[in-house]
């Protein structure tokens, strides 16, 4: 399958060699659509159907996907055809745009260039599983993924011991603020010998608990384009906010850096990792969210792009 779009934006050369060759068969979709229009009987679909009186008394001749009565009896209010059917593999349509609407309200205070860059979430098994969907995607085996050296320990179970990369820190603090000239130095370093670098940045910080001042979100952005110009090589930003929203001081910023990523520039691309788990307490849910942010100026065809992504 060809992605003209992901190639005219440059995304695609962002991409490691498992991200640039990942696909769903086509072929499933094709008999899938066939079926539904043409079929008595569709069977592509993997799950039982039948009449929903053959599962209930009183159940009306309709096919419904089969479901226990007694799961259904637990989900209160909800209809069984919003529930027991499969979910589309990226999530479902209705959580995808919600979240991208609670993503716009968390950064209600740059709504306006967010929304201009802000890709559909896909939805993922937590943000652990959106950690490990975004490594595979830009990073390729061997390659070095550089963190503060303050950092979450299964960083290193994902993007070493399962993607096969090489985490490369550096020192998290300086003079008691965040370290913006050991940042611009690894990277700078990493970018000379590599045709692209990912930074991984975790605020609220695990195990720190370190959230930058308001004022000082803006030096974090300035310094990475200054390395995106300096080494001319684009620049994947990972926003682990598994914990956006646990802010306790006024002066700290209250939502996640991605907002200020945003259409920062042309080589910077920012994702977003985030998800219910925490932000609305939700733990066993393992619900969790990864969001792209590609300028509107590089993506000139919005809708070819998002279906292509």
């Amino acid at each position: 399958m060809e992605y003209e779009a992901l190639k005219r934006t440059g995304i695609a050369n962002l991409f490691s060699t498992l991200g640039r060759n990942i696909t769903l068969p086509q072929g499933i979709f094709y008999w899938l659509g066939r079926a539904k229009k043409e079929a008595k009987i569709n069977a592509t679909i993997g799950s039982a159907r039948g009449p929903e009186r053959e599962i209930i008394p009183g159940g009306a001749d309709e096919p419904v996907t089969f479901y226990l009565p007694t799961v259904l009896k637990c989900l209160r209010e909800l209809e069984s055809e919003a529930v027991f059917p499969y979910a589309p593999i990226t999530g479902l349509p209705q959580l995808r745009d919600a979240w991208r609407e609670w993503i716009l309200r968390k950064s209600a205070d740059r709504r306006e260039q967010v929304e201009a860059c802000l890709c559909r979430p896909v939805i993922t098994p937590g943000i652990t599983g959106a950690l490990h969907v975004a490594a595979k995607l830009f990073v390729e085996p061997g390659e070095v993924v550089v963190s503060p050296d303050l950092l979450w320990g299964n960083y290193r179970n994902i993007i070493e011991r399962n993607v096969g990369a090489r985490i490369e820190t550096f020192p998290f603090f300086h003079d008691g603020e965040f370290n913006l000239t050991g940042m611009k130095r690894k990277l700078l370093d990493t970018l000379a010998t590599q045709s692209r670098a990912v930074l991984v940045l975790n605020f609220p910080n695990n195990p720190a608990g370190y959230v930058p001042p308001k004022a000082s979100a803006s030096a974090i952005v300035e310094a990475l384009v200054e390395v995106v110009e300096e080494a001319d090589r684009p620049l994947v930003v990972l926003c682990d906010d598994a914990y956006e929203g646990y802010v306790y001081e006024p002066d700290a910023l209250g939502r996640s850096l991605f907002a200020d990523l945003c259409d920062a520039h042309p080589r910077l691309l920012p994702v977003k990792l985030d998800g219910a788990s925490k932000e609305f307490l939700f733990y066993g849910g393992r619900v969790g969210a990864l969001s792209l942010a590609v300028s509107p100026r590089v993506a000139d065809d919005r809708e070819q792009f998002q279906a292509e992504l």
